[in-house]
């Protein structure tokens, strides 16, 4: 009887055990049927219907993309041995479309599509952009690009949380000398700003940081992808037309330091207007896909090789790994020329370079 009793009590007190340790499961069904569908950031399959066993209870994601569709990102929990359908509708991506943002300081990010366009200087009759020639179709893979450049804020972050250090030393327009860095490019910046004084190895391991931080494959854009997001389907000299003004993007508008002090094509660039410092990203308007900035404020470093010697030769369309080589830095500044924002402009530095008009966005591989 004590043995008999001892059993039931056995399996009594047993069975509540093993029920806590019961798996829990998804099945998941996408519109399309062929998409990737990531559980906690692993892939698990790419057509649906999808089943998905051996979850632990508690909190987990999903996340369900398919080229040229808006990816979905979707938070859930699940209790202990229960089944959970997820259902995602995949719709078509539009060039601008907000990205899931990944963490409360990662960069927001927007949806390029898939495209061809012409790069290189626009057939607009004027005397520059002869380094941007031959003027060539490419063709651009989804990805997504930040809506803004980095701020101080988020470069401030990465480095509270890293430790990462950067030397006191960087060139500095209208400032004397070179003791400078990211906190104290040489005028007043607050957390809204984009981060300045910070060189291509500065940018690459705040892309590094991030991507491990969230699993995901952020990186500098080639000079193709830059070019392709800033003319945001536009043929012009600028995403705004074949002119441009200081109420639409932050650049010298006196002209004071160059030798040129004509106006860009006598078209009204020339407006008086020098604020001599960025300003806060989103402050002018944005371009056709909703990115800020892709024209003055703070020039920006690209993964692609760029000498002035070369013409396009196929470097515009990948990453290099050499890093001794100049690399290209695109979009103008605060301080420069009308000309220096055109979407064909071409400029480079040394990657070890930091300058107080030269900052960075980050790409995002899909």
């Amino acid at each position: 009887m004590q043995r008999t009793i001892w059993l039931a009590t056995a399996l009594f007190t047993l069975l509540p055990a093993a029920a806590a340790w019961a798996d829990a499961q998804i099945v998941i069904h996408t519109e399309p049927a062929d998409a990737q569908v990531y559980v906690d950031g692993i892939l698990k399959g790419d057509h649906t219907p999808l089943h998905v066993p051996g979850l632990a209870a508690g909190k987990h994601t999903v996340e369900v993309k398919k080229s040229g569709l808006v990816g979905e990102l979707r938070n859930f929990e699940i209790g202990d041995g229960t089944t959970m359908p997820l259902e995602f509708k995949l719709v078509p991506e539009q060039a601008g479309s907000p990205a899931p943002k990944e963490c409360d300081t990662c960069p927001e990010m927007v949806n390029i599509p898939t495209g061809e366009f012409w790069m290189g200087a626009a057939d607009d009759g004027s005397k520059y952009g002869d380094d941007a020639k031959p003027r060539h179709k490419v063709q651009i893979a989804a990805f997504k690009l930040g809506r803004y450049e980095v701020t101080v804020g988020q470069f401030a972050a990465f480095v509270k949380e890293s430790g990462y250090s950067t030397e006191r030393k960087c060139f500095a327009r209208e400032s004397p000398g070179d003791d400078y860095d990211w906190r104290d490019p040489g005028f007043p910046q607050n957390d809204k700003h984009p981060v300045v004084c910070v060189n291509f190895h500065d940018a690459r391991a705040y892309a590094d940081w991030l991507s491990r931080k969230t699993g995901r494959h952020y990186r500098l854009p080639t000079e193709a992808e830059w070019e392709y997001a800033a003319r945001a389907g536009t043929t012009t000299s600028f995403y705004t037309g074949n002119c441009i003004n200081t109420n639409q993007a932050n650049y010298d508008g006196k002209l004071t330091k160059f030798v040129d002090q004509s106006d860009y094509n006598n078209c009204g660039a020339k407006t008086g207007v020098y604020v001599k410092k960025t300003q806060p990203v989103g402050f002018y308007p944005p371009n056709p896909w909703g990115l800020y900035d892709m024209a003055g404020n703070a020039d920006e470093w690209t993964c692609s090789v760029h000498k002035y010697s070369e013409y396009y030769n196929g470097n515009e369309s990948i990453c290099t790994n050499d890093f001794e080589s100049s690399l290209a830095i695109r979009g103008g500044s605060w301080e420069s020329h009308p000309v220096g924002m055109r979407s064909d402009l071409r400029e480079d530095s040394i990657s070890k370079s930091r300058k107080n008009h030269l900052g960075f966005r980050l790409a995002q591989d899909l």
